[in-house]
């Protein structure tokens, strides 16, 4: 997932990245302009979507499995490719490699607006993915190679500024052009930026190599692409088929068995696209894990709560959007001074502290019902997640980078960044079923004894809070009693599952707690 958050050891791999130029002065300004505007691009796409999912269910008529892959295509694709995307730019050029990924997500940007059915929608979505898995990485990497050390942290402040403020407005004005024009045009205006970028990479971004010929892990790559898929399909798919459909069966087999192969393939591999020797070192194990579970748990949370607000609630695409930009500005402002009470402290007592303070916000989420002020029931929760996560972000890349020697910072870096991003793929697909059942068992329940849904309506159930179209044909009457029903059970599945999040972050301190290891103790040998 990626997102309206700090990715983990996002800066940390750009002072990773090897450097052999540094541009002229003249041209640094450009090379921020363009790999701001490239990342915030891939950014804003993460999110701006989940915001105006429902009017794109809407219009487009999405099942519920429909609108998980929605998300999911571009997850999958970003998340199993970034480790390559940024290994290409070192080899093949940087600045070469980066703007292919403009050109990629801009085309795919276009396909997105002119989608007519899902299916185009989903597969345009994963072209998007394949473009942001170069332009990600490949806007870090530039900079290292266009800035000298002695500037570069400055450059790094301001990427990650001009990105934090990007993905703060991205989805509040993406929801406002989809509801003032269309859901499409938060595609279509990607596509002059997309320009912009590729036109200043070219003319004003000097191109740079690390000089490492090593062959890419294309197998790892397809491997680990092909078992996420298998494993995604199968939990989405068992949303609706049931978890015993022989498709579902066969899919989850196939994917958990690719996905051993995979292991076994990084274990005997000459040049493993995440080398094994990378987890000998518990803090490094120990903060991936913790990864894992807290982002799995944001992942999914940012993915429901757009719909509880939409659907449940009744507020705007771009009312939703807002609630979102104090937890933006509580992590731009406050990831600084985390950052050096890390240094001073060591990562350890804030990474068991955030997680838990993030899981605290998760419960605090659990307490809006049907009928609530999105500002008196949702913000609060909002703000204890975001200082949770400030908490957590910056002592998390301290922990990663200290953890491995100079020489594997960058891989140690692209791979805890990937491991946050399949945590939240995994997540989405997982607690999308669980949400899925509980909805439509607390569904099926609360409807009027006289309404034979498998009679009259082939099983239909609401998919996220939203009605079936068939379900028009009922009289005013009974349908706004299915309405209250259909609303009741978003928020029975909505608070089971956050309750889940709320876990997966205690874990994760838990995992702090018995894997980060402490500081050494001053004069200590």
């Amino acid at each position: 997932m990626v997102s309206v958050y700090t990715e983990p050891c996002r800066n940390a791999a750009i002072e990773a990245k090897p450097i052999d130029a540094v541009c002229p002065r003249a041209d640094r300004r450009w090379v921020l302009a363009a790999t701001i505007m490239g990342s915030s691009m891939a950014f804003i796409d993460g999110t701006v979507v989940n915001v105006t999912l429902p009017i794109i269910q809407a219009d487009l008529g999405a099942s519920v499995s429909e609108m998980q892959w929605i998300i999911e295509s571009y997850a999958l694709l970003l998340a199993t490719l970034i480790l390559v995307g940024g290994a290409m730019g070192d080899r093949y050029g940087r600045r070469r490699m980066f703007a292919i990924g403009a050109v990629l997500f801009g085309l795919a940007s276009l396909w997105c607006g002119l989608a007519g059915t899902t299916l185009s929608l989903i597969l345009a979505r994963a072209a998007q993915g394949l473009g942001a898995a170069f332009l990600i990485p490949g806007s870090l990497a530039l900079i290292a190679a266009s800035f000298p050390k002695e500037e570069r942290g400055r450059a790094i402040g301001t990427w990650s500024a001009a990105s934090a403020l990007t993905m703060a407005v991205g989805p509040v004005l993406g929801g406002w052009l989809a509801e003032t024009f269309s859901w499409r045009w938060i595609f279509f205006i990607n596509i002059p930026f997309a320009v912009l970028v590729v036109t200043i990479a070219l003319a004003r971004v000097p191109e740079s190599t690390s000089g490492d010929r090593a062959p890419l892990d294309w197998p790892g790559a397809a491997l680990c692409t092909l078992g996420l898929a298998g494993v995604t399909f199968a939990l989405i798919h068992a949303s609706h088929a049931g978890l015993g459909d022989p498709l579902v069966v066969a899919s989850g087999a196939f994917g958990l068995a690719v996905l051993a192969g995979f292991l076994h393939h990084q274990q005997v591999a000459a040049h493993p696209i995440v080398p094994p020797s990378l987890f000998h070192s518990a803090t490094f194990t120990g903060a991936n894990v913790l990864t894992f579970f807290v982002y799995a748990a944001l992942g999914f949370s940012m993915f429901v709560l757009p719909l509880n607000l939409i659907q449940v609630q009744g507020t705007t695409a771009a009312e939703a959007a807002a609630i979102f930009l104090p937890f933006v500005a509580v992590m731009a402002l406050g990831a600084r001074y985390t950052g050096s009470l890390s240094d001073r402290f060591g990562p350890r007592p804030l990474l068991i502290a955030g997680p838990a303070i993030t899981g605290l916000g998760y419960l605090v989420m659990m307490i809006p019902g049907q009928v609530s002020s999105i500002w008196l029931g949702f913000l609060p929760a909002m703000f204890v997640m975001a200082v949770g996560m400030v908490l957590t972000v910056s002592p998390l890349t301290n922990a990663v980078m200290s953890s491995v020697d100079d020489r594997n910072s960058g891989l140690a870096s692209g791979t805890n960044n990937a491991v946050s991003r399949v945590a939240a793929l995994i997540a989405i697909a997982a607690l999308g079923l669980v949400f899925t059942v509980i909805s439509d068992t607390a569904f099926l329940s609360a409807l009027p004894p006289g309404l034979d849904l498998a009679r009259d309506f082939e099983g239909a159930t609401p998919a996220f809070g939203a009605i079936p179209p068939a379900f028009a044909a009922i009289p005013a009457a009974e349908l706004s009693v299915i309405e209250a029903a259909a609303d009741a059970a978003f928020v029975e599945a909505f608070r089971f599952t956050i309750g889940v999040c709320a876990g997966l972050t205690f874990v994760g301190a838990i995992a702090a707690l018995f894997w980060i290891d402490r500081p050494p103790r001053a004069g200590a040998a």
